[in-house]
């Protein structure tokens, strides 16, 4: 039954994507993903705005932490990518297994079957050929074995040979339990059984050897892990990022935000007709020289940025252990600052609204709230140490799902590189599903490529959202962090050198890494950009899942439906609703607009975790109980977390130096 479906277009990012399995809820029947369709408007296919090698180049430095990496990175594969904006797919039934009712009686079909009796247009799928019953939906066999190489598998009832006769086996379900289902022999008086979870199964894949998988129902979330990226503001002039003058351009344009005094624009008109020659010459320009003459005004207004730029390129082409993808990641997050916070120049095209909280309280006849609220707002500002509170709409986001993964989210080595802090999430597995833990096949990402077609796809969605940004005072961590001995008061920055200081010495760790390397953090007593890196991520990431946490509590929105965005060198987050999900848009930014109040008091709550004691002795005072949030929402996978960094308490081994375990909280300062 080989059908077209049409869905949400956020599905398409996670759910419907080939090789993925669904529960169709129309015809009630099991199937998998065949292909995608592109999405079309008024006939045409529907195209990117964000560009393509800006997205190719960004999606390919993922790539490097796979086993298959090699393979994955052969540069041919990448002269032609095809980023496809889907909007519809053809699936088919699947698994194609079925179990008699009436006999017991276990069927396997396989695609030309399937083609036949979708010709007949019959309700029936299948018949048994032992018994002729017609199978329904309720027949089909829910079970698949995986592969750590991306494998997938129907499942076949085993089989029991009398007098030279193979027999199928039939499956016994004494409870919902899969551990307590058997394989027992149909023949009379024959007592031979199988646990199901030993049903024998080997990899489908000739090049794989695994006769290991793991036997599952098809829906559980193992079968299928999306490998995606999301893009904040991704435009053009962004696939420039590889240049290291491109790079020093965005970096000092963050850097010297505040500092810079940008002219007038009676400044610029007036050095504009000096350099034509005068006023009456200004005026008689035409539209190109006056352009150009306004450009080169700005730029002899602004004398200093040639240079600091040139600083910048230098520093980044010295700077030591400062990879490649470190200086790009960077650039990127310098970039998405900047295009949120209204500057000019990376504003964002369309509709596009970014008001601050602060620009709220010193603009009063702009809102309908009253003075005395507003004044409440700034005090909440100063108790939260909140130096900037951005609420924007129509965030321009970019999803780009590039590959998928079975039986794990992640590679091995990540996982055991980060076993210490992984999320119950991360590692849970269903309720008898036959997990193993054979060493035999290395994870492997499966790019989605056909035998005809060996280049990949990349399916890509573009929305808008609504959000909210938040900046730390930097001078606040500043002092947070001599507090608690991370720095001394004699290597502190000036104020005007901040914003490069926390640029040079913050390292931002992977999605899947924690910055804590050893299990007593010793490396943290030793290695200064290390410690202030450790502590400053923390309290950041902490930041943002707490803010996560209230506001899904009094705006209504499940937690899933809210992603962060970390920009630690910035010392900001972004938190913003996924516009796939339900619920009326504006519910975010009402609730700092009208609630700000009740919010704060909501957070305070957060100081306490229903599992405490046991919170901070075993988990550094982050566990499911209290910060960790679903995988999918979060931009460092639930690591680097801990309640102490914004509250006080127990953290790592406490200040480095001090005595006792426990370290100021950044809301104490």
């Amino acid at each position: 039954m080989v059908e077209d479906m049409d869905r949400s277009l956020s599905k398409f990012q996670y759910e419907f994507l080939p090789g993925n399995t669904l529960n169709h809820a129309q015809i009630q029947a099991s199937g998998r993903i065949r292909s995608v369709d592109r999405r079309t408007e008024a006939g045409q296919y529907v195209e990117l705005e964000a560009p393509e090698d800006f997205l190719i180049g960004r999606v390919k430095e993922h790539l490097y932490r796979w086993p298959n990496s090699e393979e994955l990175l052969d540069i041919d594969l990448y002269n032609d990518v095809d980023i496809v904006v889907p909007g519809g797919a053809i699936y088919h039934t699947y698994p194609r297994t079925f179990e008699c009712s009436q006999c017991g009686m276990f069927l396997r079909f396989d695609y030309n079957d399937e083609r036949e009796i979708a010709s007949l247009d019959t309700d029936s799928l299948f018949s048994c050929d032992n018994c002729n019953k017609r199978l329904s939906v309720t027949d089909q066999l829910p079970f698949v074995a995986i592969c750590e190489c991306g494998a997938i598998d129907q499942l076949w009832a085993p089989t029991h040979t009398h007098d030279g006769t193979e027999l199928n086996m039939e499956l016994d379900r004494p409870t919902t339990r899969m551990s307590s289902w058997e394989w027992h022999c149909v023949h009379p008086g024959c007592s031979e059984s199988i646990p199901f979870m030993a049903t024998d199964v080997s990899c489908p894949d000739p090049s794989c050897d695994n006769d290991d998988l793991m036997v599952t129902n098809h829906t559980d979330s193992s079968v299928f892990y999306p490998q995606s990226e999301d893009f904040v503001n991704a435009q053009e002039g962004l696939e420039n990022i590889d240049r290291t003058r491109y790079r020093a351009k965005v970096i000092s344009d963050y850097v010297l935000a505040t500092d810079i005094q940008y002219p007038t624009e009676s400044e610029i008109k007036q050095k504009a007709a000096e350099l034509l020659g005068g006023t009456e010459e200004f005026m008689l320009a035409d539209e190109d020289e006056e352009r150009r003459a306004r450009e080169q005004a700005k730029t002899a207004l602004l004398p200093d940025r040639e240079e600091h730029r040139r600083h910048i390129k230098d520093w980044l082409e010295n700077r030591s252990g400062f990879d490649d993808q470190q200086k790009a990641s960077l650039t990127q997050e310098c970039y998405e600052f900047l295009s949120l916070t209204k500057n000019e120049e990376y504003q964002p095209t369309g509709d596009y609204t970014a008001n601050s909280v602060q620009e709220l309280i010193e603009s009063p006849e702009n809102t309908h709230l009253t003075e005395s609220t507003l004044a409440s707002y700034r005090e909440i500002l100063n108790s939260l140490n909140i130096e900037q509170l951005h609420l924007i709409e129509d965030i321009p986001l970019t999803t780009v799902t590039y590959g998928y993964t079975r039986v794990k989210s992640e590679p091995q080595n990540v996982r055991d590189a980060v076993d210490t802090e992984a999320s119950p999430a991360q590692n849970d597995n269903p309720d008898g599903a036959n997990t193993s833990d054979s060493e035999q096949v290395d994870l492997q990402l499966n790019t989605f490529t056909t035998q005809s077609d060996p280049f990949p796809t990349f399916y890509a969605q573009e929305m808008r959202a609504e959000g909210v940004l938040v900046k730390l005072d930097p001078e606040l961590v500043l002092d947070w962090l001599v507090e608690n001995n991370v720095i001394t008061d004699a290597n502190r920055p000036s104020p005007d050198d901040a914003r490069m200081w926390f640029v040079d010495r913050i390292a931002a760790p992977g999605r899947y890494d924690s910055l804590v390397d050893d299990r007593d953090g010793t490396h943290l007593l030793t290695n200064e950009r290390q410690c202030i890196s450790r502590h400053i991520y923390s309290l950041i990431n902490t930041y943002a899942h707490v803010f996560m946490n209230t506001m899904g509590s009094l705006s209504g929105h499940q937690r899933e439906s809210l992603v962060e965005r970390l920009m630690p060198h910035t010392l900001s987050f972004l938190v913003y609703k996924r516009p796939d999900t339900d619920q009326a848009l504006g519910t975010v930014l009402s609730l700092f607009e009208e609630r700000f109040d009740q919010f704060h008091t909501q957070l305070q709550e957060q100081i306490t975790c229903p599992l405490d004691r046991v919170c901070y002795a075993d988990e550094n005072g982050a566990c499911e109980h209290c910060l960790y949030l679903p995988a999918m929402s979060t931009d460092n996978t639930n690591h680097n977390l801990g309640r102490a960094t914004l509250f006080g308490g127990p953290f790592d081994e406490g200040k480095p130096g001090g005595d006792g375990e426990e370290i100021d909280g950044y809301l104490s300062i």
